[in-house]
């Protein structure tokens, strides 16, 4: 291509000038790729000395990488684990750890789902174990997104085994993808003010409608946490401004209703519907 426009008779020392900037510009973003694949090649090279065997025979995790990760959170106060979700291996991996940490003083575990929906978790593996789990996600938006998945489930309910009864293990921090259903049971079964429980039947009509529209299509804009009108949460806050402690982190809307996606309203709880 070069070659052809160095052949032309009609070449003029402007379109000269423009051509050896072109030809600079790209001599410089080659030596910018080369610099980066350098880079890369190092960083690789470094990750791969570094890296660890982690075995696993389909039940116990051992290996280098096993004892190295152990020894890291025994020593540490927190052990933050990235995406666990989809990969059948990682929970499985988080629960045998936890199991070892809870030996060393480990006794809480955040989970990305909301506060009340944790605490409802939490008590029926407490009181009723794996069974109660089931029997809890049997009802109609009764599983907390992605814990339904089997080796989720067996995975909170080893966690849970490690401690007391009467002492949470999961504290919830995120907001129900499609819990909105248990939720608004868990609000009906508690004392409210009349109004509130008007407020509250609104909700639970609209959330019906809603899941009823996506059984009929399949489409994700009718998830009522995604699609479902946040002012109708705020008026069970405002009609129940002392909610008990249970239920509080289900009543109160936070300030970023305006979000695109306006529905998330609240940092936890069924607020965030």
């Amino acid at each position: 291509m070069l070659g052809s426009l160095w052949r032309g008779s009609g070449m003029t020392k402007k379109n000269k000038s423009a051509l050896l900037a072109a030809m600079l510009v790209c001599s410089v973003a080659s030596a910018d790729d080369e610099a980066q694949q350098k880079a890369a090649g190092r960083l690789t090279a470094a990750a791969l000395e570094q890296r660890l065997a982690l075995d696993f025979d389909g039940e116990k995790f051992s290996g280098p990488a096993w004892e190295t990760l152990l020894a890291e959170g025994v020593a540490a106060q927190f052990f933050l684990v990235g995406e666990d979700h989809g990969i059948a291996e990682n929970p499985m991996f988080l629960a045998q750890l936890f199991d070892e940490l809870s030996t060393h003083g480990y006794s809480r575990m955040a989970i990305e789902i909301s506060p009340t929906m944790a605490a409802l978790v939490d008590e029926t593996l407490a009181r009723d174990g794996l069974d109660g789990l089931r029997e809890l996600y049997a009802q109609p938006g009764g599983e907390p997104a992605f814990y339904g998945m089997a080796e989720e489930a067996e995975m909170l309910a080893a966690v849970r085994a490690t401690a007391p009864a009467d002492q949470q293990v999961f504290w919830g921090t995120d907001y129900e993808v499609a819990g909105d259903r248990q939720l608004i049971r868990v609000l009906e079964q508690a004392d409210k003010p009349p109004a509130a429980a008007t407020a509250l039947a609104a909700v639970a009509t609209a959330s019906a409608h809603m899941w009823a529209e996506y059984e009929e299509t399949g489409s994700p804009q009718f998830i009522f946490s995604f699609a479902g009108d946040p002012e109708l949460i705020r008026a069970v806050s405002d009609a129940w401004p002392e909610p008990d402690p249970r239920t509080s982190t289900a009543t109160t809307p936070a300030s970023a209703a305006g979000r695109p996606r306006r529905t998330r309203t609240a940092t936890t709880g069924a607020s965030s519907w």
